[in-house]
């Protein structure tokens, strides 16, 4: 017998895996946090990840569904994180953000002006 499962809303499946997804700030996503997220028991709040990037996927050990043949094993559940970019700033948030742009930019020239890992390690050699 064959069974056609609608889809969910919320969640994706692969197997016995479970997806779901997760928007958060591009703050968040740069200093990690905290976000309530569903899963098929309920929902838990799960650590944001410090310097996590759009579509980064953190697994949820067991959440999933159980396995075909197993009582107590479960799949995996999976958060892909959607990191939500502002379309407007105001002034003082494009100030923050052109100082953070020219830090970037300071480290790059100071990161690229000490040369190449391999360079440094044939010049010391």
């Amino acid at each position: 017998m064959i069974y056609q499962v609608a889809e969910d809303p919320i969640f994706a499946r692969d197997g016995a895996d479970v997806y779901v997804e997760s928007n958060i700030t591009f703050t968040q996503a740069i200093m990690g946090g905290k976000v309530v997220v569903p899963t098929l028991s309920g929902k838990v709040e799960v650590k944001i990840p410090k310097g996590v990037q759009h579509g980064q996927l953190m697994k949820l050990r067991g959440k999933g569904l159980p396995r075909h043949g197993f009582l107590v094993d479960h799949g995996d559940q999976y958060v892909r994180f959607r990191i939500n970019f502002p379309t407007l700033v105001n002034e003082r948030q494009r100030a923050i953000l052109e100082e953070f742009a020219k830090e970037e930019i300071n480290h790059e020239n100071n990161a690229s002006s000490e040369g190449h890992w391999l360079y440094q390690q044939l010049s010391t050699a």
